[in-house]
């Protein structure tokens, strides 16, 4: 171990070592802990004061592994699994809709424009967005944000079900859907080209 590991590790966190605390909340690294059982027992000693400094709508990874039984997923399913197991109360869930991180759970703001609005500008001829991109082809990053974009909105549209709003909660998946249906033509496109430049060569 160099220097630098010796003196973070010896640095504490409320008696946790620097290493300690980034696989509790984190699940990064495995060598704070001599056991799983010591990883447990440190969990529930300071259990509340690592859930009292995490975000609403978050929980370390500590609590879905030693709570839940599960890994901790990424955001916002996150959202997902504490809905489904019942443990957002009202007052947190007031302050996820009231967080910056949370826009698509606002109830009260109108949806922002979803990725093929902002950037080609078209509202129901879906064939226009392939027109955008040369030859049918889409980028790598492209295909990235629409599939985030479309899990984000159907993830609202759960969170608006649950909190009894089934119009925004319909409005959301019809989101989710349009930008599902936008990538498929997007990938059919760039593949019938593909097939076209291969028979003409």
């Amino acid at each position: 171990m160099t220097r630098r590991r010796q003196k973070r590790a010896q640095r504490t966190d409320g008696g946790l070592t620097y290493e300690q605390r980034m696989e509790l909340v984190y699940d990064i690294g495995d060598g704070g802990f001599a056991s799983l059982a010591e990883m447990r027992a440190a969990w529930f000693k300071h259990r509340e004061r690592l859930l009292a400094v995490y975000l609403p709508g978050f929980r370390p990874a500590a609590f879905f592994r030693f709570e839940l039984g599960a890994f901790a997923p990424w955001w916002p399913d996150q959202i997902t699994v504490l809905m489904h197991y019942g443990l957002i109360d009202a007052a947190e869930a007031f302050a996820i809709e009231n967080s910056a991180r949370f826009p698509l759970l606002k109830a009260d703001r109108p949806l922002p424009a979803t990725f093929d609005q902002r950037f080609h500008r078209t509202d129901s001829d879906l064939s226009t967005c392939i027109l955008q991109w040369p030859s049918g082809t889409i980028p790598t990053s492209a295909i990235f944000e629409l599939q985030r974009e479309a899990h984000e909105y159907s993830v609202a549209g759960d969170w608006h079900e649950w909190r009894n709003r089934p119009e925004r909660a319909a409005e959301c998946r019809a989101r989710a859907a349009r930008i599902l249906e936008v990538l498929k033509l997007y990938l059919e496109e760039g593949e019938n080209n593909g097939n076209e430049n291969e028979t003409a060569a």
